[in-house]
Order: C-alpha cells, then sequence, then structure tokens
C-alpha cells in the first residue's frame, strides 16, 4: 500500500520539472509530430507533475480535451497553477 507521507520537498522537483534546460533535452515539437497529434484530439498526460509538458499538449489540441493526471496533489496544484498563468 503506498505511503501517505507528503515528499519532504516540493518545490525543488516542481523547479527542476518546469526549467527551461528541461527543453533542451527533450524537443516538444519533435514529440508531438512524431506522434501526430491533432488539435482535435483526446489526450490523458499521465504522471503530469507540476505541467511542464501539460502546458504544451494544451497548446497542440485546442478543439479537443486534455486531462492532467498525477498521485501527487501537490503537483497538480502546481499544474493548475500554470495553467492558470495561461487563461
Amino acid at each position: 500500500m503506498p505511503s501517505e507521507t507528503p515528499h519532504p520537498t516540493h518545490q525543488n522537483e516542481i523547479d527542476s520539472f518546469l526549467s527551461p534546460k528541461r527543453g533542451m533535452t527533450l524537443d516538444m515539437l519533435s514529440i508531438l509530430t512524431f506522434s501526430e497529434i491533432s488539435r482535435r484530439d483526446n489526450i490523458i498526460d499521465i504522471g503530469c507533475g507540476p505541467g511542464y509538458f501539460t502546458l504544451k499538449l494544451a497548446k497542440a489540441v485546442i478543439d479537443g480535451k486534455l486531462y492532467a493526471v498525477d498521485t501527487d496533489p501537490k503537483m497538480i496544484e502546481a499544474c493548475r497553477e500554470q495553467i492558470l498563468l495561461l487563461i
């Protein structure tokens, strides 16, 4: 059974996941092109963390739906905050 104990520090994880350096190793445009995601697709971002890919996917599926899922409530909250910055 998984532990209910929260992670000792979330801010370091959140900062590293949102770092612009992440894009240097993960070319999102190539990923989107290779996967043939269209603007009407429905996508689930499993393990969304603070939303690094979620935000990029949201721009690709303008007419579809995007669901961001994570087991860590702190990461979901961080993702929600990132999305609200776009609105």
